[in-house]
């Protein structure tokens, strides 16, 4: 029977393996365990983009990254969503839901297309286009001067400092003890309190997508919340100490204990607001009337495989490899290999509306036997697939290659391409077809767009080029 609700609840840069609900040896999600006993804890669900600009467009597009003009013509930085690539919230809206999208990360926001098809979209930063063509529009022409103007000296004293370990520590811990760290985004409870007005104010069935930044950094647990968590001191200082180290990627193996502390403090923090969300949910007869999903875009690192938080071009699992947990699924294997591109097509199944073909992603319950992980950066792009047993990272431009066999090696420490060929044959295979199958289904969604598909398709039938 069809559900009322689809309530999608995603945070960002937070891995699986850190979630007690996946074997974590702290107790950081005790809520997020308690809603996963009463539904579905997905063991093996994994994102198609390793930080958020690559992964959020098979989360809310439906559409894996290499679809994005931008990054098939080889451009860089953040995209413009193409209006004739699809949204999963048109596809709600079209079948009479109410939509609203909540979340305070400027890479997905209005200026970027991720606003189509929400009735309500709420992204805390009203004056992000401004700034943001300030950095990717005209203003950067303007500056064409060469690098000299105002700021310049200011820049170069940065650089000099950053360059130079021992200065750069001295000069934020001096900044610390000046001014504060603010926090750059709306914490849990806001975005909470925005989407309970939607969720009260919607007349009939309703999509709800809601993002949270406080597993990414800087991270936003108080020292009240790490004594509690933990039962660790550490003071305002060194949390701001701390964040702005990972911002410039300057922690050192010393800093990692206590970063990662903080991160999970964080975590915890998160699931007991989520735990009061989740009750509000309940009382409004929501999840048992819905489905709803909690995940993340893509995880966070502490020197894992030698990186610091969560580069794009980072395909391990500790990286990759993503929380699900969920109710209202139906009848859904938990060690079946998902993607975060099924989840769309997923929700919109269970809502009793119809798939749009476009879509990329598969409704659960399904039978994929692989998931896609990729990136298009400057000239190149890097591609990965995982199956149960093995993992396969290949760049197309320059042939670099990896392979590791998660059977024999789950920490994927040993990289075996050169003695697996056979294997890295087929992976490599799988690959390009799964890359020119994206990009011919992206071309053709933009011919169908310009109105040009029945002349395409008289062309072919005519045998004409």
């Amino acid at each position: 029977m069809p559900v009322r609700y689809a309530v999608l609840m995603t945070a960002d840069s937070l891995r699986a393996d850190h979630l007690s609900c996946y074997g974590y040896e702290k107790g950081t999600t005790p809520n997020i365990d308690a809603f996963g006993a009463r539904g579905t804890v997905m063991e093996n669900a994994f994102c198609q983009g390793s930080n958020t600009l690559y992964s959020f467009p098979a989360i809310l597009g439906g559409f894996y990254p290499l679809a994005i003009d931008r990054w098939l013509s080889g451009h860089v930085g953040s995209p413009i969503i193409s209006g004739h690539l699809p949204m999963v919230a048109e596809s709600f809206k079209a079948g009479g839901f109410a939509t609203g999208g909540f979340h305070s990360n400027p890479h997905i926001s209005r200026y970027f297309g991720y606003a189509r098809g929400f009735d309500t979209f709420w992204d805390s930063i009203s004056t992000y286009a401004r700034w943001d063509d300030k950095f990717y529009g005209t203003a950067i022409k303007r500056r064409g001067n060469g690098g000299r103007g105002k700021g310049t000296l200011s820049r170069r004293l940065r650089k000099a400092i950053e360059t130079r370990p021992r200065l750069f520590r001295m000069a934020i811990g001096l900044r610390d003890r000046v001014r504060p760290l603010p926090l750059p985004y709306a914490p849990a409870d806001r975005i909470h309190s925005k989407a309970l007005e939607f969720l009260d104010s919607a007349d009939g069935p309703a999509y709800l997508w809601l993002h949270y930044m406080d597993t990414h950094f800087p991270y936003n647990a108080t020292p009240a919340d790490l004594e509690e968590f933990s039962g660790r001191r550490m003071s305002r200082a060194r949390i701001d100490h701390l964040n702005r180290l990972m911002l410039h990627r300057w922690i050192r193996p010393n800093d990692v204990r206590d970063v990662v502390d903080l991160y999970d403090a964080s975590i915890w923090a998160l699931d007991r607001r989520v735990g009061r969300f989740l009750d509000e949910l309940d009382g409004r007869g929501i999840l048992s009337d819905g489905i709803t999903a909690f995940t993340a875009d893509h995880g966070d690192c502490f020197y894992d495989h030698g990186v610091i938080r969560h580069p794009a071009t980072n395909f391990h699992d500790v990286q990759i490899h993503v929380p699900l947990v969920c109710r209202g699924f139906g009848d859904v294997d938990p060690s079946a290999l998902v993607g975060l591109i099924d989840l769309g097509p997923t929700m919109l199944a269970r809502c009793g509306l119809d798939v749009p073909a476009d879509l990329m992603g598969r409704p659960l319950p399904h039978d994929r036997e692989e998931v896609y992980t990729e990136v298009r950066f400057r000239d190149s792009m890097r591609l990965c697939v995982r199956t149960r047993r093995w993992k396969y990272i290949w760049e197309p431009g320059s042939g670099e290659e990896e392979l590791y066999d998660l059977r024999e090696d789950p920490s994927e420490e040993r990289d075996v391409a050169a003695e697996r060929r056979d294997v890295a044959g087929v992976m490599r295979d799988a690959l390009d077809l799964h890359r020119r199958t994206v990009e011919e289904r992206a071309l053709a969604m933009r011919i169908r767009k310009a109105g040009l598909a029945p002349e395409v398709a008289g062309a072919q039938r005519d045998g004409r080029p």
